[in-house]
């Protein structure tokens, strides 16, 4: 299954070190559904939401635990990066790793000005993804 594409830079580290619960934030229906079948069908513990805000949410109903956020960028209500500016504020939040997967851009910059440690782009193999989670 391909996202449909090419990382954006060489493989990141990954994050498995503990397999934490995964919650993959994304307006479109079907790329929620697809990302969270092929982390199920790997044996993950996954959950989906609609946007940056219903994120937040989810998460401070979960203070105590830590997960790995995959996060679109462009969102109604409040986006990626209204969701990555709370984060720098909030504790429960912080908790969580993010990788930002976007349909287009530079994720090189999009790692520089967010701060973030992974952007993929949504044209990545699913492979590539999940190496990272």
């Amino acid at each position: 299954m391909y996202l449909t594409g090419r990382q954006a830079d060489p493989p990141p580290e990954s994050l498995r070190v503990e397999r934490r619960p995964i919650l993959v934030v994304d307006d479109d229906p079907d790329v929620r559904e697809a990302f969270t079948e092929a982390l199920r069908y790997e044996g993950r513990e996954v959950a989906a939401v609609c946007n940056g805000q219903e994120a937040i949410d989810w998460l401070h109903g979960r203070p105590t635990q830590r997960h790995i956020v995959v996060l679109d960028l462009m969102m109604p209500v409040l986006d990626g990066r209204g969701f990555i500016a709370a984060r720098k504020l909030d504790p429960v939040l912080m908790r969580s790793d993010v990788i930002i997967l976007t349909a287009g851009g530079d994720c090189r910059e999009v790692v520089r000005s967010l701060g973030v440690k992974h952007c993929f782009l949504k044209t990545t193999p699913l492979q590539q993804l999940l190496h990272t989670i």
